[in-house]
């Protein structure tokens, strides 16, 4: 009875090393590492560097010759569809060519 619980413990033993030694070479764990949470405030803004495209562009013309006299909105205003966007000073087709000639 001694030798076959000798045994019985032989034999355990062995299975028991066997199986470490599989898992061993089969274990493919990757290392971790544990961070302490904390409470905080989200941000109402994110502050970041970038470029700006508009998704859409409008080519202007004018129903009358004439020179820019004054411009009205800026780059990157919010304008309403038929707001003034410049008024335009009237000349006359002498002033035109003088224009020409001159620019």
């Amino acid at each position: 009875m001694r030798l076959l619980s000798l045994l019985h413990h032989f034999f355990f033993r062995v299975v028991l090393l066997s199986l470490l030694a599989v898992s061993a070479l089969a274990d493919d764990r990757k290392p971790v590492s544990l961070a302490v949470v904390d409470l905080s405030r989200s941000q109402d803004a994110l502050l970041v560097n970038g470029t700006l495209v508009a998704d859409r562009a409008a080519r202007l013309s004018a129903s009358v010759s004439g020179l820019v006299s004054k411009l009205l909105v800026d780059i990157g205003d919010k304008v309403e569809t038929g707001a003034p966007l410049i008024e335009v000073r009237p000349v006359k087709a002498l002033d035109l060519a003088t224009l020409s000639i001159s620019g």
